[in-house]
C-alpha cells in the first residue's frame, strides 16, 4: 500500500503542475476546476492509503519477502450485498431531486441515509 500511496501522491503532483500551467495559459475556469478537483481526489486517496498502510502490513510492502508470504486470509469481504446497488439508485434519486422538486430531494436523502446505515451495519453480530 505504501507504493500505491506514493503513486497517487505523484499523480497529485502531476495534476498540480498541469493545473497550474493550464490555469495560467488558458484562463478557463471549468478546466481549472476539474484539474484542482482531480488533485484533491488524488491527495485524498493517497492520504487514505498512507493511513491504511500504517495499520495493515502487507507482504508487498517488504522487499525481503516472497510472494508466498502474502497468502492466507487478508480480511473479511462480504460475499453478497444488496446495499451498494440500492445506494447507487438512491443517490441517483437524490441527485435528480433538485431538477424535479424539493420533495424528491427529501425522499432521496432519506433513502441514501437508510442505505448507508444498512451498508455499514449489514454484518453486525446479532
Amino acid at each position: 500500500m505504501k507504493g500505491t500511496a506514493l503513486l497517487f501522491l505523484g499523480l497529485a503532483g502531476f495534476f498540480l503542475v498541469t493545473g497550474t500551467i493550464y490555469l495560467i495559459t488558458s484562463r478557463d475556469p471549468t478546466g481549472s476546476a476539474v484539474l484542482v478537483f482531480s488533485l484533491l481526489m488524488c491527495l485524498l486517496v493517497a492520504f487514505y492509503l498512507a493511513v491504511t498502510a500504517r495499520r495493515t502490513h502487507l507482504a508487498a510492502d517488504d522487499r525481503d519477502r516472497d510472494i508466498s508470504d502474502g497468502t492466507g486470509e487478508i480480511g473479511f469481504f462480504s460475499p453478497v450485498s444488496y446495499w451498494p446497488p440500492a445506494l447507487a439508485v438512491s443517490s441517483g434519486i437524490l441527485l435528480i431531486g433538485p431538477a424535479i422538486g424539493l420533495w424528491l430531494v427529501l425522499i432521496g436523502a432519506g433513502l441514501v441515509a437508510a442505505c448507508v446505515i444498512g451498508l455499514v451495519f449489514q454484518h453486525l453480530e446479532k
